[in-house]
């Protein structure tokens, strides 16, 4: 049996994880997205409180390596009580360690906008969230 044969013999196998893989990525981009402008919001809103554990929230992920944060949550969080699937504990790491770096790239093309363009889309009427759309998508 050549190698060629073990593959095409496993096929509906590796289909099975392509597909899983597929699903893991498209959920946890979605939900990160949504994390990391979250965050972004809430940096750039009027709370001066949640600046700093924003901060440090999004710091602390940036230098944990992502398989330390998969082991915690999936190795880590049963011995405090709180039990997971293997399923449930990758799309928490996923969505947490890659929200931060979104909240990252979004405060990024934030800081790019020049205070008039921001100045002059709010007097327009146009609230914080419809603001970042209407500059950042023809930029």
């Amino acid at each position: 049996m050549s190698n060629w044969d073990i593959l095409w013999s496993s096929y509906d196998v590796f289909l099975n994880g392509f597909y899983n893989t597929l699903k893991l990525f498209g959920l946890s981009a979605v939900l990160a997205f949504i994390l990391g402008s979250g965050i972004v919001f809430l940096l750039e809103g009027s709370r001066p409180r949640l600046k700093i554990p924003l901060r440090i929230f999004i710091d602390a992920m940036r230098m944990l390596p992502f398989l330390i944060l998969a082991y915690l949550l999936y190795y880590g969080l049963p011995s405090a009580g709180i039990r997971m699937s293997a399923w449930t504990a990758g799309i928490i790491a996923l969505v947490i360690y890659h929200g931060a770096y979104f909240a990252e790239i979004l405060r990024g093309c934030r800081a790019t906008f020049a205070q008039g363009q921001v100045e002059a889309a709010i007097a327009q009427g146009f609230l914080n969230p419809r603001c970042l759309c209407a500059l950042s998508c023809p930029s």
